[in-house]
């Protein structure tokens, strides 16, 4: 998964843009999957990071803005994490 910020699908010429070209991306999108339907739980950056890698939603992650990077928070994070892992093993 590739996870990049501010970018609007009609910056990426994959998805039909002739305005602008993106070999690269547009490579990888061939090779791969292109999500036309794809969501996010939080808009902000961290927050939204922090949902694909807890699967919790930010109230419950405890990482709500970009400002927040409490102890607590980067050791649930971690916790998650360690969880996620140990549950595909």
């Amino acid at each position: 998964m590739i996870v990049s910020d501010d970018h609007s699908y009609k910056a990426i010429s994959a998805y039909d843009n002739k305005l602008i070209q993106t070999p690269n991306i547009d490579r990888i999108g061939n090779e791969g999957v292109i999500m036309d339907k794809a969501f996010v739980t939080n808009s902000v950056c961290s927050p939204s990071r922090a949902v694909i890698l807890t699967g919790k939603y930010s109230h419950v992650n405890g990482l709500k803005d970009n400002g927040t990077f409490l102890m607590a928070t980067r050791k649930r994070c971690l916790k998650y994490c360690k969880e996620m892992v140990t549950k595909q093993r």
